[in-house]
């Protein structure tokens, strides 16, 4: 049986071969693609844990209006669908739903609580208070994890739609992300403007 055996012009072929093709997948963006993806989807749990405590708070809202009888099913039950659907939207982690029923929240709370704006038994109570302040400090928690998600989700899109990444994120499935908009103006009323 003969052997073969290499020349040394195709073992250096081969070692420069394997060194090149090293070098270009260092500088094929596939490391910082992978980082900027993980940045997004840290950012896009902190909007995840602060809509599951908004959603948390609201049955301890409803309850304590309940206890004072102030107000008529109707905006309570909507209330409480909005608040069922954004903690099934927040379980499934899908994105779209938690926009969708983050809004109907927002809007079904605002609603509620503008009803409520001259019941001044329920404003002067304490549990009442605490819990409005507290769902307006998760909305602004909300609001800011919103926008670090899309600061997050706008660099790893531009990161990935230059050259030569574009080429490595379409060979690893990497695809453009969308944005997350928590609500439009609609909002918990603060206090002062009732």
């Amino acid at each position: 049986m003969k052997t073969y055996r290499r020349s040394p012009s195709t073992a250096t072929f081969a070692m420069l071969t394997a060194s090149l093709l090293a070098l270009s997948l260092g500088g094929c963006g596939y490391g910082r693609i992978q980082m900027l993806d993980e940045a997004v989807l840290r950012a896009r749990s902190e909007i995840e844990v602060h809509l599951r405590r908004r959603a948390e708070l609201v049955p301890n809202l409803l309850e304590t209006i309940r206890n004072y009888g102030s107000i008529g099913g109707g905006a309570v039950e909507r209330v409480a669908d909005a608040r069922a659907g954004l903690d099934d939207a927040v379980r499934e982690s899908d994105l779209s739903e938690m926009e969708e029923w983050n809004a109907r929240l927002s809007e079904s709370l605002s609603e509620l609580l503008g009803t409520l704006r001259f019941d001044s038994e329920l404003a002067g109570d304490p549990s009442y208070q605490l819990l409005r302040s507290q769902l307006e400090e998760t909305q602004e928690q909300v609001a800011r994890a919103s926008r670090a998600y899309n600061d997050a989700v706008a660099r790893y899109n531009q990161f990935i739609s230059g050259f030569p990444q574009i080429v490595t994120a379409k060979m690893v499935g990497a695809e453009r992300l969308r944005r997350f908009e928590p609500w439009d103006s609609v909002a918990v009323p603060h206090p002062a403007d009732q």
